[in-house]
């Protein structure tokens, strides 16, 4: 994960200029800067791969695009609240898995009866 923070670390200067100047001059946590850096590296792979398979776009307008895009997450994603309200975790793929938690009562208590799942 270091080399992620070393390879994306001049964005990630950006991002925490972004994030301290919409949030009274705080800084990004080590959390945060990881999170963005992985979302960069993503980005960055996707379109990448997205590149080399296109075939009849100019290479010129593809490569101004894809500046573009990683410019616009490098600044989106620093003022997101996600990451305060719930674990969030950038997925190295296009799909992944909906972890949840199945909580069963050990007693009864009002309208709850022991056994039940929620």
């Amino acid at each position: 994960m270091a080399n992620l923070l070393e390879t994306y670390k001049s964005r990630l200067a950006v991002a925490d200029q972004v994030h301290a100047k919409t949030h009274n001059g705080q800084r990004l946590d080590s959390t945060k800067k990881l999170f963005i850096a992985k979302c960069l590296d993503n980005t960055n792979k996707f379109l990448t791969e997205a590149f080399e398979n296109s075939t009849g776009t100019q290479r010129s307008d593809m490569g101004a695009f894809k500046k573009f895009t990683l410019n616009l997450t490098n600044v989106v994603l620093p003022n997101l609240i996600a990451p305060d309200l719930v674990l969030v975790h950038p997925m190295a793929s296009f799909s992944g898995y909906v972890t949840y938690l199945s909580y069963v009562a050990g007693s009864t208590k009002g309208d709850v009866t022991r056994g039940d799942r929620f």
